[in-house]
């Protein structure tokens, strides 16, 4: 499956690499993305070369938190229509089951999947985040870009920028210090998970 995104996830990557000593343009053509497409959120890119793009980045410049850096740098406009839906939702939970219904939108290459469980006798909610490429291709630093950004959309779209995020699950080891995954997302981490996730309680 040759997935597509919207260009929007791009928003942030210029600036980002010229501070890390890069230059963005070169990367863009390396991965067979035009320069062109940062002016347009509504442009569609290959997910694939998304991916290999951030790998490269972070390997080349140095930088193994580059997925979250690259986060920190975008907000909930980078989703397009999607974000309405999410800002306009009466809760946070229903904020959260947008993000999970409507994320086809901004790529059909992504799935995330709201699940409500018993977890440790707690009552808890997984925001589940899938990326529906070969398992082969190296995708750490998609998974950190894609968590990041979900945790920061949903925090834009509550009040205080606060919502009720117990722990964080993703399916690979640390790419940088944990203490900077810690710093992030302001929860403890999980890594080497069977899958990537937001971990939430459920009532809210």
């Amino acid at each position: 499956m040759n997935a597509m995104m919207r260009a929007g996830c791009l928003r942030g990557f210029p600036d980002l690499v010229r501070r890390l000593g890069g230059q963005p343009e070169a990367f863009l053509r390396k991965h067979h993305i035009a320069p062109e497409v940062l002016g347009n959120d509504e442009a569609l890119v290959s997910l694939r070369s998304l991916i290999n793009l951030c790998e490269d980045c972070a390997e080349t410049l140095s930088a193994p938190d580059f997925g979250l850096q690259a986060a920190q740098m975008q907000d909930i406009g980078i989703l397009g229509s999607v974000a309405l839906a999410i800002q306009h939702a009466p809760t946070v939970g229903d904020a959260v089951r947008a993000s999970a219904r409507y994320m086809f939108i901004h790529s059909p290459g992504v799935e995330l999947t709201f699940i409500e469980t018993d977890w440790k006798r707690q009552s808890v909610a997984e925001l589940r985040y899938e990326l529906l490429l070969s398992r082969q291709l190296p995708m750490r630093q998609a998974y950190d870009l894609a968590v990041g950004v979900a945790h920061r959309i949903i925090s834009m779209a509550t009040p205080n920028n606060r919502y009720p995020l117990r722990s964080v699950k993703l399916p690979h080891g640390p790419l940088a210090s944990p203490a900077r995954y810690q710093q992030f997302f302001g929860v403890p981490v999980e890594f080497e998970q069977p899958y990537a996730a937001l971990v939430v309680d459920s009532h809210y």
